[in-house]
């Protein structure tokens, strides 16, 4: 039951005992019964966001929202073929929803389909041209395909829109690594830094782009900080490993 119900709840109790009082127990107990059933169905159907949204989709097949999320789980469960089905339904179903036009070019993306991948983030784009994912998407397409000067214009507009995206940030310090940019680079992986400080992997790149750069006491302090938030990084311990083996 949810919070803003306990006064609801808790009338019914009291209805419940005025009319049966303590005459009748049997009537009790098959009501808890009862509702302990209907709570551990509830449960089931909400023990995980892909079982959640997937129990919207049964119920509501003709909502494109529904599409999206249980698409959106997929994904994340890397049911990437799954995932597509959902977000074309989504589109048949509401041409104009931005956002399962751009999910879908990230999943098509991650199966290489890259021209279906384009099309479908810039169809995002027309319907919202301030859609920020939709232009970090692109990037991350145009980077698939070799195109990083076209990546990094794409990444600087998602930017432009929305400042906080530090995954942005993130994807277009390595850009700017790949063309040699270093000192740009590290000023991009710091503000993804200051957006999710608990990012290892951003730690360890921003440890990396240090060392190259010979600044070896910092970078040695963010391969620490990415192995103290994901003590498994492996590229962290080996960076480590390396920098204190010079020293």
């Amino acid at each position: 039951m949810y919070l803003s119900l306990a006064t609801v709840v808790v009338l019914c109790v009291l209805g419940i005992h005025a009319v049966v009082g303590r005459r009748d127990m049997a009537v009790v107990v098959v009501l808890a019964v009862g509702l302990g059933i209907l709570t551990w169905q509830r449960n089931h159907d909400y023990r995980s966001e892909l079982a959640i949204w997937q129990d919207t989709v049964d119920k509501r097949p003709d909502n494109p929202r529904a599409h999206n999320g249980l698409g959106l789980a997929l994904l994340d469960a890397d049911r990437i073929q799954e995932a597509i089905q959902h977000f074309e339904e989504a589109v048949r179903l509401d041409p104009d929803y931005a956002e399962p036009h751009c999910n879908l070019g990230s999943a098509l993306r991650r199966l290489g389909r890259l021209p279906e991948a384009t099309g479908q983030c810039e169809a995002a784009l027309r319907i919202r041209p301030d859609y920020a994912e939709a232009d970090n998407n692109l990037g991350n397409i145009l980077f698939q395909a070799g195109k990083v000067p076209e990546a990094i214009k794409r990444w600087q507009e998602a930017l432009r829109i929305n400042p906080d995206l530090g995954e942005v940030h993130n994807n277009l310090a390595i850009a700017l690594v790949q063309q040699g940019r270093l000192q740009e680079a590290v000023a991009q992986f710091q503000q993804a830094l200051r957006i999710r400080p608990t990012d290892a992997e951003t730690h360890y790149n921003l440890g990396f782009v240090l060392e190259q750069m010979g600044m070896i006491e910092d970078a040695i302090g963010h391969y620490r900080q990415a192995l103290n938030i994901n003590p498994h990084l492996v590229q962290a311990q080996d960076g480590l490993a390396r920098l204190r083996a010079v020293q």
